[in-house]
């Protein structure tokens, strides 16, 4: 039995048919995270149809399913290397002067063994992969204070200081991105040699976003519709790309690529940290809002300075594509 499963082409064609009915002879599309491969898919298929097209923390469908996991890894990597850093600087961090790797990789170890649990509650255990994707939700925010503080708690086996409600959920279908990547990985031998290729460049946190999800298609039952490519985006209007330099989902090298491989195309570069870009600034709003409303796109080499983030915003649970 063959089963058909949702890709970015068909959600391209959704939003087509809803341009149809409203009769408008063209969009503008803002894409964030999944939603800017949707966005080129509307490009590649519809490009005469596009008005404006910003894609926030855009998607790389141009790698190879072992490129996509190292790099996925990489920029998670990344990303605790910040944490570290601010932790280093600022004592507000709650393991401030300690090295920071080294906690991690010990409450990693325990995880491995079984022998982590929530703190003061050895009931609840949690094992490495729980362990990782908490941390990488975090540097969604980011929110470097509380992940601080719950790594602190772990360690010392405590309740951190000031009880937070767990992150809701968000439904998310590994269907979806099966029906957009072709993993390659067909026997134990390469998932072995693909997991140790993302363990060595993201020593701490052992693999990233798209470890979590993309082996959720190993022998998954159908074909994959919309298969990795280069885009081929011919629009007329130019094409507006956003993305933090330590965006632990999107690292900011498919940003480039991305760039690169589109003819009409604008980079902003956001110089700090997070996922998703838009609301981050004064700047990086008036940049996109200039660029939706007026067409007017950023020079190149744009960029917009880092804004430190000394507020706790909510936490970004782990849920896959789109957070």
């Amino acid at each position: 039995m063959r089963i058909s499963i949702a890709n970015a082409v068909s959600v391209a064609r959704d939003i087509d048919a809803v341009r149809r009915a409203l009769g408008e002879e063209q969009l503008s599309l803002y894409g964030i995270s999944y939603g800017t491969l949707v966005g080129q898919m509307y490009a590649e298929n519809f490009p005469d149809r596009v008005r404006a097209l910003v894609l926030d923390s855009v998607m790389d469908h141009s790698l190879s399913a072992s490129d996509f996991l190292v790099t996925e890894a990489e920029t998670a990597e990344d990303s605790f290397a910040e944490l570290a850093k601010w932790c280093a600087e600022d004592a507000q961090c709650a393991l401030h002067g300690e090295d920071v790797g080294a906690v991690y990789d010990e409450l990693y170890k325990r995880a491995e063994n079984g022998e982590l649990h929530a703190p003061g509650d050895p009931s609840t255990p949690i094992g490495p992969v729980e362990l990782s994707r908490s941390t990488l939700g975090h540097f969604y925010g980011p929110n470097w204070q509380s992940l601080a503080e719950q790594l602190k708690a772990l360690r010392d086996d405590r309740p951190t200081p000031t009880a937070q409600a767990a992150p809701e959920t968000i439904p998310y279908s590994v269907a979806a991105f099966c029906g957009d990547w072709n993993t390659d990985v067909d026997t134990a031998e390469q998932y072995a040699q693909e997991w140790q290729r993302q363990n060595d460049v993201a020593p701490h946190m052992r693999f990233g976003l798209g470890g979590g999800v993309a082996w959720g298609c190993i022998d998954w039952p159908s074909p994959v519709q919309n298969p990795q490519h280069v885009p081929q985006i011919r629009t007329e209007a130019p094409v507006l790309i956003a993305n933090a330099q330590h965006d632990p989902a999107t690292g900011y090298a498919w940003a480039t690529n991305v760039d690169r491989q589109i003819e009409q195309a604008a980079l902003l570069t956001y110089d700090g940290w997070g996922h998703g870009v838009y609301s981050r600034s004064g700047c990086t709003v008036s940049a996109v809002d200039r660029y939706l409303v007026d067409g007017v796109v950023p020079p190149e080499g744009a960029r917009c300075a880092a804004v430190p983030p000394t507020e706790n915003p909510p936490v970004r649970p782990y849920v896959g594509w789109g957070g």
